[in-house]
């Protein structure tokens, strides 16, 4: 494992934990969040407001026990992976981009152009 994927888990993880220090155990959930749970009894391809991914989660949270914990936990979750998700976007830009430039550069290089007289 490289230095640079190291550091990058290493944000991912802290990202993870923070959010859970930080939210005080005196919070309730809030109502947007029992909506959320309440819609996992009523499955459907989306609401007006709110996509469909929220209710499947919701279900998924049904499933493991339907606590606070697994409320708060794919949140985090979701959060965490965005900066997994912009490090392999960077990664994949970097490199097309090195690559690209590698082959146009190679083919210019095999241009023949006309001498001037």
């Amino acid at each position: 494992m490289s230095k640079k994927n190291f550091i990058l888990f290493g944000f991912i993880i802290l990202k993870f934990i923070i959010q859970y220090l930080l939210v005080n155990p005196v919070y309730e959930l809030h109502r947007d969040e029992y909506l959320y749970l309440d819609q996992a009894d009523h499955l459907a391809w989306g609401y007006l407001t709110i996509p469909p991914l929220n209710s499947w989660v919701a279900y998924l949270v049904h499933a493991l026990g339907n606590t606070e914990y697994w409320v708060r936990f794919f949140p985090a979750l979701f959060g965490a992976s965005l900066p997994a998700l912009q490090g392999f976007l960077d990664h994949l830009i970097i490199e097309g981009g090195k690559q690209k430039s590698a082959s146009i550069s190679k083919n210019t290089s095999e241009t023949q152009l006309p001498k001037a007289d």
